[in-house]
């Protein structure tokens, strides 16, 4: 639609870009674009209606559903009334900027997970983006202003040159002026403001020109640009949604390698390994060398089946699944703990046996 009106305008005005009336070439637009609108308001509306059947009056305690009413309120009002003082292009990219509040439920989606930690790295960078542009803007305001005053002497002599001096105004000659100039040296092309200087007010400001691009063009750009990455590192190690997600992905990603390595055992494809198909491990590199990048230690393969055996003599796909998460790389300190209490448990137990069953020798052992 902004399209459309930008078209009719430029034709209506006699702009030479626009030859062809907007309204012959897009026939019937204008009235898709009415159709659409009040579809919109419809669905809007009775969103907003289930909303406050579901929420009942705490709807009304949540700042942002009361710009969705608002928006809703004037678009009905707007379609009884169609003079109310209202831009109706205005009015719909308000309605459409609620989709946007629509990205607090991304953290639901695994697919969109990266997008999940882009959006919490923004919403944690606020406070650096902030500073970082009062610090950027006042260095810019600074020199804005000495380049200003630096312009102003050519700008006034009439002697230049008249377009010498209408582009020296255009980059220099008020604040604003070149204090837009100031953002296009340090975000977009700074050639041509410093080819101006050299060549109204001298080949040194070339050189001024370019240590100041260096030190603060450069330098200054690189630490924001740091500080943000530093920012997004930390959010992303920090963040507990974000390690969630980080650790089901590698368990994921190690289960489906799991999965790989099993096929490759299952030599007869019954969907169980046998002791047989364990043991010929050993003569195959290539699984020798697949098992020890999994950190699944292959040198005990006797031992290594009798672990992931529950007692059938076969091992089934569930089962070399947990099995090989368990025996997965050295053992932890919480291994070796519950190693320790059971080895404590079971010489209480002998203990215990000896003293019922021989208690002579107990005797014996004490005199």
């Amino acid at each position: 639609e902004t399209q459309y009106l930008g078209l009719l305008s430029a034709y209506s005005t006699g702009l030479p870009d626009v030859n062809d009336d907007p309204r012959t070439t897009w026939r019937g637009g204008f009235k898709i674009f009415e159709v659409l609108d009040r579809m919109f308001t419809i669905i809007f509306a009775v969103e907003l209606a289930l909303r406050f059947l579901a929420l009942r009056c705490d709807m009304f305690k949540k700042a942002l559903n009361w710009i969705d009413i608002s928006v809703v309120a004037i678009s009905i009002l707007q379609w009884a009334v169609e003079y109310v003082p209202v831009n109706a292009t205005t009015l719909r990219l308000v309605r459409a900027a609620r989709l946007v509040r629509g990205v607090r439920f991304l953290k639901l989606s695994k697919v969109l997970a990266s997008l999940t930690i882009l959006i919490k790295c923004m919403r944690s960078s606020i406070n650096i983006l902030f500073w970082s542009l009062c610090l950027l803007m006042l260095i810019q305001c600074m020199t804005g202003m000495l380049a200003s005053q630096l312009a102003q002497e050519y700008i006034l002599d009439v002697s230049n040159p008249e377009g010498e001096r209408q582009l020296m105004y255009e980059y220099y000659g008020t604040f604003t002026r070149a204090f837009l100039t100031m953002f296009e040296i340090h975000m977009a092309n700074w050639a041509p403001p410093c080819r101006l200087l050299m060549r109204n007010l001298g080949q040194i400001w070339g050189a001024v020109f370019i240590l100041y691009r260096c030190i603060l063009g450069f330098a200054l750009m690189s630490v924001i640009g740091a500080v943000f990455v530093q920012q997004t590192m930390s959010v992303v190690q920090n963040d507990n949604d974000v390690m969630i997600m980080k650790k089901q992905k590698e368990a994921d990603t190690y289960n489906r390698k799991l999965k790989a390595l099993f096929a490759a055992l299952d030599a007869d494809g019954d969907g169980t390994l046998s002791r047989e198909e364990f043991e010929e491990v050993k003569t195959n590199e290539n699984l020798l060398a697949w098992m020890s990048a999994l950190d699944i230690e292959p040198e005990d393969l006797e031992g290594l089946f009798n672990l992931l055996d529950t007692g059938d003599d076969e091992v089934s796909m569930e089962e070399f699944l947990i099995g090989a998460t368990r025996v997965r790389g050295s053992a932890k300190s919480i291994d070796m703990a519950h190693l320790f209490a059971k080895v404590s448990r079971v010489e209480r137990a002998v203990v215990e046996l000896r003293n019922t069953f021989c208690p002579e020798y107990c005797s014996e052992v004490t005199c």
